[in-house]
This record gives structure tokens, sequence and C-alpha cells, in this order.
């Protein structure tokens, strides 16, 4: 008696939940914990089972007919449709048979990934906080793209954003329909509820709008939007005179401003930060929402992607600024650093050092002493290296021995050491500045040789690195605070020469600003005493930084007998 063949069919509409289900009860997790189905296959004998059996479980009798079912089986990788009646895995499992108390074999779970996916039914984390839920995809990926936009689509795009409608309501609709679209967690949404709160925005429900299901039926795709949109231009921003559409200007604020209040700064936490911004700004474009200002968009879209380069040299560097000569410096001669490293003249092993460190600085003063010397040898004139060393100018001697001292010792006063003639000689001139960097000189090979000949001398002890230069201009640090001093009477030296070590030098790019205290050296060249802040090159403030912050009505302070007076008479009263 010969077998009906099944019609051909090429796959189920479900065809992939169909297979993701069969394959999770046949999987290396399920099947050695499955009694039912492990008896019916005999364990590593692999005999093939009832599909029919199959789909007469609870989560399959969904998928129908039967033939669909079958052919959807029949593209599985990991599984075998035998005489389209039975299944079997296409890699038997491997189990070890043990006989219990009752007589009845036993088999124990193998070991994971023996040719079948551990866990076909979606992705896994080996953080235990995340969720399933968590692990799926949320429109903010890197290989994300909108879908093509659908002729209806189009039709309720061109109602909403309609040229005639004012630009505020439009881009209100349109970020109460991509958000419907996107899934945020915590990071993304604090992230994204910030950036538009810095724009201007204001958060919330709006008022008198209980937004009955029932009632939204009379509305057209526009009006729903606005009604049900948490995110908002609050009604001062009507008055175009106080308020301008700058997406680049926002971008450049939010991103070097705002967000480090906001965040951590991490290299994951920013990329997460332009990706959001990106991806709106996507949505922007793609539906068309507001295209008098797709250029301004296009420039906002290139500030996130130089955020995030920027702060990706940006984060390493701001911890080890100044960078240890500058450190050395600031030790040695009474600066930010003197009270922390300025004790101590004996040399301490690497290894304590590292146990001791402050802030992930290694340093004391027994090396800052090196230090500053080598590195005065490669940045000062020889005219103030000489005097400082005591040695006339054009000497080729050498200089150091190593360990911070020089081998012939001081010229006339035995007291008297090398570091008190340079506090001497290098002028105490101190200024609390704002840096851009204009240029970035690598160390030349003849300041890499002298470094290399001090740290033979000084072997294990320490590693001195060769320094290079930031050539930089003064930059006016952005504050709300009004300025009283006459342009022609403000402190401008031209350029500013500074110093830094070859491997912090890396991390530095043109058109980065620092805030800080520089020192001179000698004319046309400085030191660091201490570094503030550092900035990226797109930095911005805005008065956005202001509203931010609840507005509170200005009032009168009490002076303190006012105050004092009014306790006492709150005292009286009780």
């Amino acid at each position: 008696m010969e077998t009906q063949e099944l019609p051909h069919i090429e796959d189920h509409p479900q065809g992939d939940d169909v297979r993701r289900q069969v394959e999770y009860y046949f999987s290396d997790e399920n099947l050695p914990n499955d009694a039912y189905l492990l008896e019916k296959c005999c364990g590593s004998q692999n005999l093939p089972v009832s599909i029919k059996k199959i789909c007469s479980f609870a989560m399959m009798r969904k998928y129908k007919p039967y033939s669909a079912v079958v052919a959807a089986l029949k593209k599985s990788i990991y599984l075998d449709v035998v005489d389209d009646k039975l299944i079997k895995r296409k890699i038997p499992v491997i189990l070890e048979e043990v006989i219990n108390a009752e007589g009845k074999p036993t088999y124990k779970k193998p070991p994971p990934n023996l040719g079948f996916p551990e866990n076909p039914k979606g992705p896994t984390s080996n953080n235990p906080l995340m969720t399933k839920g968590m692990l799926k995809p949320t429109g903010f990926e890197e290989w994300y793209a909108d879908p093509p936009v659908t002729p209806a689509e189009y039709k309720d795009d061109a109602q909403c954003y309609d040229s005639s409608i004012p630009i505020d309501a439009r881009m209100e609709a349109a970020v109460q329909r991509y958000s419907s679209r996107r899934k945020f967690h915590q990071t993304t949404r604090a992230i994204f509820s910030a950036w538009f709160r810095y724009s201007g925005w204001d958060a919330g429900q709006r008022q008198f709008q209980g937004n009955d299901p029932k009632e939204l039926e009379n509305y057209d795709a526009p009006e729903i939007a606005l009604m049900t949109s948490t995110l908002f231009p609050g009604e001062d921003k009507d008055d175009r005179t106080k308020w301008v559409v700058d997406f680049e200007g926002v971008a450049k604020g939010f991103l070097s401003t705002r967000l480090p209040n906001i965040i951590h700064l991490s290299t994951d936490n920013v990329k997460t930060a332009t990706q959001v911004m990106m991806n709106m700004y996507n949505w922007f474009l793609h539906h068309n929402v507001c295209p008098e200002y797709s250029q301004e968009i296009l420039a906002a879209r290139s500030v996130c992607g130089l955020a995030y380069e920027e702060y990706q040299k940006l984060i390493p560097l701001r911890p080890q600024l100044p960078g240890p000569f500058n450190i050395a410096m600031s030790t040695l001669f009474d600066g930010y650093y003197g009270p922390i490293y300025g004790e101590g003249d004996e040399m301490v092993d690497i290894k304590e050092l590292r146990a001791q460190a402050w802030d992930g600085i290694i340093m004391n003063y027994h090396m800052a002493k090196v230090s500053v010397l080598a590195g005065l040898a490669a940045i000062a004139s020889e005219k103030l290296f000489a005097a400082i060393i005591d040695k006339p100018a054009g000497d080729e001697t050498e200089k150091n021995n190593g360990n911070g001292e020089c081998k012939d010792g001081p010229s006339s006063d035995a007291e008297e050491t090398w570091v008190e003639r340079a506090k001497a000689l290098i002028p105490n001139v101190r200024r609390e500045v704002g840096l851009q960097i204009t240029a970035i000189e690598p160390p030349s090979q003849e300041v890499k040789e002298l470094y290399h000949q001090h740290n033979a001398e000084v072997r294990k002890k320490m590693h001195l690195k060769p320094l290079g230069t930031l050539r930089c201009k003064l930059w006016d640090l952005q504050t709300f605070r009004p300025r009283d001093m006459p342009e022609q009477k403000r402190w401008n030296p031209g350029e500013i020469v500074v110093h830094l070590e070859d491997d912090l030098l890396a991390h530095c790019f043109v058109g980065m600003k620092i805030s800080g205290v520089i020192r001179m050296v000698e004319e046309g060249h400085w030191w660091l005493d201490e570094v503030l802040a550092a900035f990226p090159s797109f930095y911005t403030l805005l008065l956005n930084d202001i509203q931010v912050k609840k507005w509170r009505q200005p009032r009168w302070l009490k002076s303190r007998e006012e105050q004092e007076k009014a306790e006492r008479k709150d005292n009286m009263a009780e």
C-alpha cells in the first residue's frame, strides 16, 4: 500500500515560531528534564517522535494546518523530519543513563552547546537583572532602520506635518508618534527626556485632558498626537522673539554642558546618548517633519558623531591631567599638588606607591625632582637650565645622575640645591585661564633620546615619558557672569605653550578646551598647575542651561539681624 504524500507547501505563516518552539522541546536545556519526551525518543538513542503528538502539546495547538507545520519543521537546521510524520534531532543528545532507586533509567543533564542552541527561545544575558523583555529590540540599535513609509502612514504624515502647521506643533506630533514606536529603557528614557527639557520643552501630561478612548475616536491623527503627548513645548515658546529653532546649537549645548551632569560619562553612555539623538533626527528626516530645517538637522547629526569621537579621547584623558611632569612641577614649586606630594625625599618602591596612589597618580617628592630635572632639560632654554644646575651655558657634561641631583653639587652654599635655585629663577606668575588647543607637536627625536638616557640611569625605579608640546590660545570660559573689565585691559599673551607626556598627547585634539591654572617656566613656556575641566571642541553654553531649573521669583534676603529678630519673635510666641 502506497503512502499518500502531503501537498507541497512552502512554509507556515508563523514558521519561525513553530521551529523555535519545537527546537526548544528537543534542546539540551529542555529535553533532559522532559520525562515524557525523553521516554519517547529513548534518550541518546534519538528515536523519532510523532509530529502529531508534538502538535497536541498546549503551545503547539494554535499552529494549523498540520501540513504547514510539517513544512515549517523541514526547514529547521537542528531537526530532521522522517517520512513527513516523525521528527528527531540531527545530533543525538549525549546523556549518561543512571538507574534510580525504583529501578527505572534516568539521565544526567548533558554539558551545554553540543551542536544544539542552548536557548533557542531568544536572546539571553549574563546579567541576572535583565529580563527577556529588556533584551528585545528597542529601535535604538546601530543597525536599526525605520521601515519604508506605507501609503497610509504617508497620508497621516502629510496631515500631521503639513507646512502650514507651526513648527512646534509638527515637532510635538513627531515626538509623540516616534515615542510610541520605540521601546525605552531607563537610561534611554532619561536621556531622551533630559534632551527635550533642555531644548525648552515641558514634561508631563496636559491639563484637562483625560484622553478617554471613546472621545479620541472623534479626532484625527494630528489632534490625537497632540492630546496624548507627554513632552510638549510650553506656552511661552510661542514668542519667536525669545526662542529660535536651532537643532545644531542645542545638540552642541546638550552634549557638552548638560549630558555630563545627568549621566556618568563613559564611552558606553555617550554612545547611547548620541544614538538616541541621531535616531530622533533620522525620524525627522525620514518622515519629512520639517523639511525647511533639513540642513540644520544634518549638521546636528554631525555634532553627535563628533561628540562620540571626541569623548572617546576625553574620558580616559581627564583623570590623568595635568600629567606627571606638570604634577611634579606643582609639587616642587608649591603649587596645587605641593601639600599632597611635597613631603619625604626618599625613593619608595614603585609597588608601594601604586598601593598608596591618590586619584590614580603615582608620585612622591623624590620622583618629582627626577621628573622636573629631566623635563627642564628638554623644554627650558639652555641659559635657564645652565643657571638652575649652576653650570656655564654650553657645558655638555652630564647634568643629572638619575636621582634628581646634579653630579657636582651646588656651587657656593652647601645648603643650596638646584630646586632652590630653580624657585629663585623661575617667575612666580600664576594665571587661571581657559585654553584652546591650536596645534599638537609630538616629542622630537632629540627629546626622546634625552629621556632614553634618563630612563637608563634611573633603571627600574621609575619610567619617564618624553614631553611633547601643546600650542594653545586663550579661550574665554563661557559663564553667565557679567564682565566688568575693558577688552583692551584683559591679559592676552598670544600663544601659550604647555607640555604633556607623549601618551597623553595621543588623547588630545585640536580644538579641545581646558580650564585650569597655569604658571610660567620662562617667557613663552608654561606648566599646568591644575586642570579644573576639559571640554570637547564644540563646547557651547546656552541660556537653556538656566531654564532647565525651576524658575524662582527674585526676593530680598534678610540680614542676619533681621533673621535673629524673627527667630526670637517665633521663640517668644511658642
